[in-house]
């Protein structure tokens, strides 16, 4: 570690507490523990979501999606991470915007397998998907 980094080290942590230093120490050493649950239900919104689908639906055929004017397939759960696509392209593909997509209602079942394919193929806190702006977006679309 350079001289400078030590001292700018040593300027932060002297005005730490003592457990404010263990505490930092054990969150580096440790890693996030993901506790499984029991599947959660879909249930169905007593009404219907009041605003308008804005963008068309990127899912163009099974497993194929267009996104950015970039068309590609998800056929194996390393198709969900590509580092041969755009980070961009890859963001699209996890907002899972198809839930709320024009016409997503048509196709409701492939939707659903969608999902749970998502699910299946990304593993909690592993890929692109589980990066802060995709996670966020998705949630929404889920929830919506």
């Amino acid at each position: 570690m350079p001289l400078s980094q030590a001292a700018r080290l040593f300027h932060t942590v002297r005005f730490l507490r003592g457990g404010q230093i263990l505490s930092r120490i054990r969150h580096r050493l440790s890693s996030p523990r993901i506790v499984p649950t029991r599947s959660a239900t879909v249930q169905k919104w007593p009404r219907p979501w009041p605003l308008h689908a804005l963008l068309g639906p990127g899912l163009v055929a099974p497993g194929t999606f267009e996104f950015l004017g970039e068309r590609g397939r998800v056929e194996t759960g390393a198709d969900w991470n590509d580092p041969a696509r755009s980070h961009l392209w890859l963001y699209n593909l996890h907002y899972l915007g198809d839930l709320n997509a024009a016409g997503a209602q048509s196709h409701e079942e492939e939707l659903r397998d969608l999902v749970q394919r998502w699910i299946r193929d990304n593993p909690p806190g592993h890929g692109v998907g589980w990066e802060p702006y995709p996670l966020s977006l998705r949630i929404v679309n889920l929830v919506k």
